[in-house]
């Protein structure tokens, strides 16, 4: 299947939104809650309410029909055509409310009756191309977002259509009000129509058309994904579908509540449908449906809950648990059915769209208008048997229905996951801050523009400590630019380091020698990467002196003792000061007494930059353990020698140490003369030190070109008063 170009798909989205726009606002003003309110004013019986309810299901039955129209025409003709039709067999209901007004509710009901049997049946022949055409307008990795912006966007209207009828649905207002809904209702079904005609025709759209529908359904079934899907999914339908029409009508006959009310309360439940919307389009794609699915589930039953609770705590608390109870329902079904959408495509071929939407559709169709009709027949029975306790009817009501719906969850929990995350981790996520701005994020960085901006979106994620985006960042990796890809490295070193940023970190340090190899192999030390001993042992003969230095330092962080001897070695012939400052701080590391020979050997060079005599001299205090104690005397001795070496003999003095032992060695213009090392030497021999570490510091001292460092004379100082203060 050839599907649409990127042009196309635009274009098409665009007229789709459009469509579902005034089609959705239409269907609001038509099937949606104000005809139960109609019916309610008509005294119709919950049997007939949820027998009229059940016609929105009952249409996907006529969807096997619509394959024959599909076969001659194409998906978005046959839409067009049948849409165009279904507006126009609505138009008898505009007399119902005519009827109504004279005292004849049988014929106005059965007015209602006919127009929407027709409207349904219509619709329903329509629908085969929705399934093909949904599959090719969503294409892509942004499949579920497309989704949940279209669900949104209709959602919106029907918020829209839902207010216009609170605004004129005023108390006391007569019948004919039903009939300027009607009229609106017809009007913009037929524009919305009109934009459903512009959408383009998917190339290859009508593939597999031709196939036999037992045929597919023999195939698919033959898919474990296929089955386990298919029969909680159904039961969860046909639970829904039982409460769905009877919680409004709950709401009125318990607490009657005015048609006002019962509008207002269904913005409620539209408003939910919106924030579902918002919440699957920012997280389906990023965990996948199968948690989703479970957790709008789950709102589904907490949704029922105030059905249960006494009619007297509901009474008192009327707007807001009645408000939650509508609000939580549309939420949890209609996020439940949208995740399921996204799951039923990502589990059947592109050959299999056609009739598999069919029996998608069809199986909606069979357990909606089961679970319409059976809660309508349910509450008449219950009514029967408990007469003049209708408080206790909708508890025993409900809580049938949520045992129902508990059996679907634990169903549910058996879904293949197809890449989605478990939903212990989804949850995790869901309620994380820092996972929910990572997520928020990566959605900015699928519409970056320049490499500024895409680099500041990576330094954004790696800001906010969150290892969820571990995956997109990867393939920033292998981006042609070098910012980018030290960007990435960057948000890396701030994840949980996992097998796959291993890998990807070894592969930078074998492949990316002079750009980001020195980087990963700095991260590799900073986060403690035992696994990159190997690669960073075989870098240390790199030509590239970053990398070189990095891995020097790495590998004394990781503790590869087997490495000191080589790079001893680099350190003693490297001229590079790079190279010598990493190794210096990295024989620190090791913390090896033998390795002081070879830092005062660096010492003995000529020419030796401050910089790097002073690197040593921290290095040295590191080897002798004292390197904490020594760095705040060592910055006072270099802002000022005189007050430096004041404030070192101060330590011995607040110890009452000075007096007895002879310190006035250790003054500025001491520092560096022969006496003051012969004088600290002395004093040398009197400490527990290892004979070999005394050896090297005499030894050193007594260098020539290295005795005349007052900064080292002051070092030796230092580790002599410690000694006596520790």
């Amino acid at each position: 299947m050839e599907g649409y170009n990127l042009s196309k798909k635009r274009k098409g989205r665009k007229k789709y939104n459009l469509f579902g726009l005034f089609n959705e606002f239409s269907y609001t003003l038509i099937v949606g809650n104000v005809i139960i309110i109609y019916l309610i004013r008509l005294n119709a019986s919950n049997s007939f309410i949820g027998l009229i309810s059940s016609f929105s299901y009952i249409s996907f039955f006529f969807i096997i029909f619509g394959k024959k129209v599909l076969q001659r025409l194409k998906i978005v003709r046959t839409m067009g055509w049948t849409w165009l039709l279904r507006n126009l067999v609505l138009l008898p209901m505009l007399f119902s409310p005519y009827f109504a007004s004279k005292g004849d509710n049988r014929a106005a009901a059965a007015i209602i009756f006919i127009s929407l049997f027709l409207f349904h049946t219509v619709r329903g022949i329509g629908l085969v191309g929705n399934s093909p055409l949904v599959r090719e307008l969503s294409a892509g990795k942004d499949r579920g977002k497309f989704l949940s912006t279209y669900q949104t966007l209709v959602n919106i209207s029907v918020l829209l259509a839902s207010i216009t009828i609170v605004v004129f649905l005023k108390p006391g207002v007569p019948l004919y009000i039903f009939s300027a809904f009607f009229i609106l209702g017809i009007t913009t079904g037929f524009i919305g129509t009109g934009f459903l005609f512009t959408i383009p025709e998917p190339d290859g759209g009508s593939e597999g058309v031709n196939d036999r529908l037992i045929d597919s359904l023999k195939e698919s079934l033959k898919s474990r994904a296929v089955r386990r899907f298919l029969y909680p999914f159904s039961l969860f339908l046909f639970t829904s579908a039982m409460a769905s029409p009877f919680i409004l009508v709950y709401a009125k006959e318990i607490f009657l509540i005015s048609d006002r009310t019962a509008m207002i309360f269904s913005i409620a439940g539209t408003v939910g449908t919106i924030l579902m919307g918002l919440m699957s389009g920012f997280l389906l794609d990023r965990i996948g449906a199968k948690p989703l699915i479970l957790v709008y589930a789950f709102i589904t039953g907490i949704s029922l809950i105030p059905g249960l609770l006494p009619a007297g705590f509901v009474t008192a608390n009327l707007f807001v648990l009645i408000a939650l109870m509508f609000f939580l329902f549309q939420f949890g079904t209609k996020g439940a059915i949208n995740g399921s959408q996204t799951y039923f495509y990502s589990i059947i071929s592109q050959r299999d769209q056609v009739n598999l939407g069919i029996i998608y559709f069809f199986i909606m169709g069979i357990t909606g208008a089961l679970g319409s009709n059976a809660g309508g027949w349910y509450l008449d029975a219950l009514r029967h048997f408990i007469p003049g306790n209708s408080v206790l009817v909708y508890r025993i009501f409900f809580s049938t229905i949520l045992g129902f719906l508990l059996i679907g969850i634990v169903l549910l929990k058996n879904l293949e996951s197809k890449g989605a995350k478990p939903l212990p981790k989804a949850l995790r996520i869901m309620f994380s801050v820092k996972d929910l701005r990572a997520i928020s994020l990566l959605n900015k960085l699928e519409h970056v523009q320049t490499v500024e901006d895409e680099q500041k979106v990576i330094r954004e994620i790696g800001s906010s400590q969150s290892s969820f985006p571990e995956q997109e960042v990867l393939k920033k990796l292998t981006a042609p630019s070098f910012a980018i890809r030290s960007e990435a490295l960057y948000a890396l070193s701030k994840m949980k380091i996992t097998g796959k940023i291993t890998e990807a970190l070894l592969q930078q340090i074998n492949n990316y020698h002079y750009t980001t190899a020195s980087i990963a192999a700095r991260i590799c030390g900073q986060r403690g990467i035992k696994e990159a001993v190997p690669t960073l042992r075989e870098s240390l003969t790199s030509s590239d002196y970053l990398l070189v230095s990095k891995t020097i330092l790495s590998l004394a962080q990781l503790g590869d003792e087997k490495s000191l001897k080589n790079i001893e070695k680099i350190v003693l012939e490297s001229e590079n000061p790079m190279v010598l400052i990493h190794g210096i701080s990295a024989l620190k590391f090791f913390n090896r007494p033998d390795s002081m020979g070879v830092l005062f050997s660096i010492l003995t060079r000529t020419e030796l930059p401050m910089y790097l005599r002073e690197e040593i001299f921290v290095s040295l205090a590191g080897l002798l353990n004292f390197e904490k104690w020594f760095y705040r005397f060592y910055l006072a001795y270099r802002e000022n020698h005189v007050e430096g070496i004041e404030l070192l003999l101060y330590q011995l003095e607040k110890k009452g140490i000075s007096k007895g032992i002879d310190f006035s060695f250790i003054t500025e213009d001491n520092l560096g003369t022969t006496d003051f090392i012969k004088k600290a030497g002395a004093f040398l021999e009197t400490m527990s030190l290892h004979k070999k570490v005394k050896t090297i510091i005499t030894k050193g001292l007594e260098t020539e070109n290295i005795a005349t460092y007052k900064g080292l004379s002051f070092l030796i100082a230092s580790f002599i008063v410690y000694n006596y203060v520790k």
